[in-house]
């Protein structure tokens, strides 16, 4: 398969988008994708101590992945065209993480996209694995969610306290088992 020379992603995006062509399916939440960047960010910084990776190469991804997580919400998600429903595991959106931050790492270095000075698989995805990484990114995306999620359940828990009050005196027939049962407050 041909990419395109400019392509920021590599031949395993490509083939991903070949193989699951759905343009009606929403692709990776944002947020999500924005946690996988930061993920690769502590990965790069381990990998590194351990020596798996060169202290350049640990830079280019960190420079990289710090450029990704400032970018505008439009411009980030041009990069990450995977959609929701795709291979199993996450292997996609995982390689699709690593193709773009090494490509950008490549560039960062002086490459053009496609030469892989940053390699995705051997420097970006150094010590990962997808079945690792893609359920590990889901708690951490949840998780940074949660807050909003309590807020808005607040709210929903005092605007049905207010309606409870509101029609407390008003009665109505229950319903069970699609007859007529009980007489409930409204």
């Amino acid at each position: 398969m041909k990419l395109p020379i400019a392509a920021p992603r590599g031949i395993y995006t490509a083939r991903v988008l070949h193989n699951f062509p759905q343009d009606t399916i929403p692709s990776i939440p944002e947020a999500f994708l924005r946690t996988y960047v930061r993920v690769k960010v502590v990965y790069a910084g381990l990998n590194h101590k351990h020596k798996k990776i060169s202290k350049k190469t640990k830079d280019a991804i960190l420079k990289t992945c710090k450029k990704l997580l400032k970018m505008k919400s439009e411009a980030f998600m041009a990069y990450f065209p995977i959609h929701q429903i795709q291979s199993g595991g996450g292997t996609s959106t995982n390689m699709n993480v690593n193709e773009v931050i090494a490509n950008l790492a490549t560039e960062e270095l002086g490459g053009k996209f496609g030469q892989y000075l940053v390699s995705s698989h051997d420097d970006v995805n150094a010590s990962q694995s997808s079945n690792d990484t893609f359920p590990g990114v889901t708690k951490l995306t949840l998780l940074s969610q949660a807050h909003d999620l309590r807020h808005e359940l607040k709210e929903i828990k005092q605007t049905l306290s207010k309606l409870a009050k509101k029609f407390e005196n008003i009665q109505k027939v229950g319903r069970t088992h699609l007859q007529d049962a009980v007489v409930i407050t409204l």
